[in-house]
Formats: structure tokens, C-alpha cells, sequence
């Protein structure tokens, strides 16, 4: 486990190495395979099912869907070490994501397009390039959600760089306050629009927390004491780690937020800015303890093209899936049919992702080379 810092350490370091990050992200997105193969069984064609796992499914679906917080606050918290905190920064990062997307669009657009699945119009193109409607792109709804965040951090930053309260106020709790007239009494005709504004103001509080924790090495000062104090046996760290864990993973499904009664408004304030650390930081203290970490390499690799992962799945649950499910879920077995998910679509997210590397390069060479 690693040691406290002092505060002048604090404030250049990164609590979390370059290896734990692949590695969380590979965690994060295994939760994401599992939350959308196994426990939302209305994605489902007809000719699949798993009723004997259905029971399962309604209690750990929240529990899986701490792949988004986890997303989010790792979005927030490496934000906090950028070197230029400019909306140059952000415009470089969203473009490679955005690019990425658009990229894994075409691509699945293809068979889409063939097996007449997809109503071309070029109003459904643009919509699907931009993230805004998402009918083959099924669940990246976060890409639109990322480069809005991403082009308000600079904004954020210059307000919550000094101290950690104003933080605090302008990540959670204005977003909470701004959601109350949104929902309540502004009435959105489009449904795409509203739902990105809702994405916004669930989601943008764990981007705001991570961004806390990195500038205000809140891991250093709020976790890391609770090995400070004699505790050296491995096993209770170790127990420690997998409390904390659980306690984040379940709590999104017994405390997922905290109602607040105002007159006659009802205010929700997620809980999921206080799992994702808490889920982090277990995670990250197991992977410290471990003495040989390659043998997490398989998770590091995974967590490395997980973007692209992340936007290939998507053909199993979209306009196709009557065609490409059968794919997914041909092993049947449930253990197999996650190892077979991720075997395509790591295959298919290295291939894509490496050859497309010279082009990003090339765009941030071009655009963004001070940045």
C-alpha cells in the first residue's frame, strides 16, 4: 500500500499509477458486458433467455452500472492532472474520443445498413455521428455526455482550483439544484436533448468528485489513514479493500441516492460521487498489494481498449441484434458467453484502435500541439 504524501507531494502526484488505471478500466468495463448481457433481460431477442438468472439480474443491475460513476470520476480525477487546464486540452481529449466513436459508427453502420436494419436518412447519420440519437451506437450515450463535461471543465476548474468548498458546491450541488426546474416544470419536446441534459446532471457530480479528489489528494487525505495505524497484516488490508468495495458495488442498490423534501420539490442527490472513489480505492489498494502485477495483465489490456470495447458491444443490443445476438450468446453458458463477448470485442478494438492511432496523432499534431 502506498504511503502518505506530504501536501506538497500531494499536489504533483497521482495516487493512481498508469498500470492500476488500465487495470480499473478493465474491471469497469467487464462490469459493463455483465450489467448488459446478463442483468437488463428486456435487451434480449425472443430466442434468448436466462430465467433462472432473472432474480439475479434485478439485484445487481444497479450494482454492475458502477461502471459509469467509475468512467466518470477517473474522466474528473486525470483532468485534475492535466498540465494546461485549457479548453484546448478539453477540445484535444473529446476529439479523440469523438473521432473513435465516429469511427466504430461507420464500421457498424455497415452491416446495419446491409441487413436493411437502419432507416438511412441524413438527419438518423447526423444525430448517430454526434451521439445524440443512439440506434446503432445503443449505449453511448456517454459520448456526448464526455465532450460536454470535457468543454465545461476548463470553466469548472478556474472556480474550484482554490479551495475545496466552492468545489464541492459547483460540482454537486449545483448540478442537483439545476435539475429540479429542468425535470420539474421546463417541459423538452425532444426526447434526445432531455436526455442528454439528464445524463448531464445525474453524471457530471462524478466528474466533479474525481476532479476533487485529484486536486485536493483527497485519496492521500481521506483513505489512506485507515492503513496508518499499525495496520500491516495484508489480509486485513486486503479485507479492508474488499469492504470498502462492497459496500460502494451494493450501495448503488440499497442507497442509490438521498432524498431531500423542500416545500413541495423533492431533491435527489446521487450517492454514486462517494461509491466511485470508495470503489477506487479498494480496487487500487488490492492491485498495490499485489507483488507481481502481471499476473493482472489480461485486465490492464482490456482497460486499455476499452473505448473501443466499449463501442463494438454495441452491435450486439442495436438495430442488428436480431442478426448479431445469436453471435454473442452462442456458448450459452454465461461464463463463456462474457469471455466470448470480450474475445470479439478486444479483437475487434485493437485492430481499430491501432491502426487509427497515426490519425489522432496526426490531428493532435496539427491542432493541438501546444496543448
Amino acid at each position: 500500500m502506498k504511503q502518505i504524501r506530504s501536501e506538497e507531494q500531494i499536489k504533483v502526484n497521482n495516487y493512481i499509477d498508469r498500470d492500476a488505471t488500465d487495470i480499473i478500466k478493465g474491471v469497469a468495463l467487464i462490469f459493463m458486458f455483465i450489467h448488459h448481457f446478463f442483468t437488463i433481460q428486456s435487451f434480449y431477442i425472443e430466442s434468448i433467455h436466462y430465467d433462472n438468472l432473472a432474480g439475479a439480474a434485478k439485484l445487481l443491475s444497479e450494482p454492475f452500472k458502477i461502471c459509469v460513476p467509475i468512467f466518470a470520476f477517473l474522466t474528473g480525477y486525470f483532468y485534475a492532472f492535466a498540465k494546461k487546464k485549457r479548453i484546448g486540452y478539453s477540445l484535444k481529449k473529446s476529439t479523440d474520443v469523438w473521432l473513435t466513436f465516429f469511427v466504430f459508427f461507420l464500421l457498424l453502420l455497415i452491416p446495419a445498413a446491409v441487413l436493411g436494419c437502419w432507416e438511412a436518412s441524413a438527419k438518423s447519420f447526423l444525430l448517430e455521428a454526434f451521439g445524440i440519437h443512439t440506434s446503432v451506437m445503443v449505449f453511448c450515450w456517454y459520448v456526448i455526455f464526455y465532450i460536454i463535461s470535457m468543454l465545461l471543465l476548463p470553466l469548472y476548474h478556474l472556480a474550484a482550483k482554490r479551495h475545496i468548498l466552492p468545489a464541492i458546491l459547483l460540482g454537486l450541488a449545483l448540478p442537483m439544484a439545476v435539475a429540479v426546474p429542468v425535470q420539474e416544470f421546463v417541459s423538452i419536446p425532444a426526447e434526445d436533448i432531455k436526455g442528454i441534459i439528464n445524463d448531464f446532471l445525474k453524471w457530471f457530480p462524478c466528474i466533479a468528485g474525481g476532479y476533487i479528489f485529484g486536486q485536493y489528494g483527497l485519496f492521500d487525505k481521506v483513505f489512506v489513514p485507515l492503513f496508518s495505524k499499525g495496520i500491516g497484516s495484508r489480509i486485513l488490508r486486503t479485507t479492508i479493500c474488499l469492504v470498502l468495495m462492497i459496500i460502494a458495488f451494493m450501495g448503488r442498490y440499497y442507497i442509490p441516492d438521498i432524498h431531500f423534501n423542500i416545500s413541495v420539490l423533492t431533491i435527489s442527490f446521487g450517492m454514486d460521487f462517494i461509491y466511485a472513489p470508495m470503489f477506487i480505492f479498494g480496487l487500487v489498494g488490492i492491485i498495490y498489494m499485489i507483488p507481481r502485477r502481471k499476473i493482472l495483465l489480461p485486465l490492464a489490456v482490456i482497460g486499455k481498449y476499452s473505448l473501443g470495447m466499449w463501442f463494438v458491444h454495441c452491435i450486439f443490443f442495436n438495430v442488428c441484434k436480431e442478426y448479431t445476438q445469436p453471435i454473442l450468446f452462442f456458448p450459452k453458458n454465461p461464463i463463456l458467453v462474457l469471455l466470448w463477448g470480450i474475445l470479439i470485442c478486444l479483437a475487434v478494438s485493437a485492430a481499430v484502435t491501432e491502426a487509427l492511432r497515426p490519425l489522432l496523432k496526426l490531428k493532435n499534431k496539427l491542432l493541438f500541439k501546444n496543448c
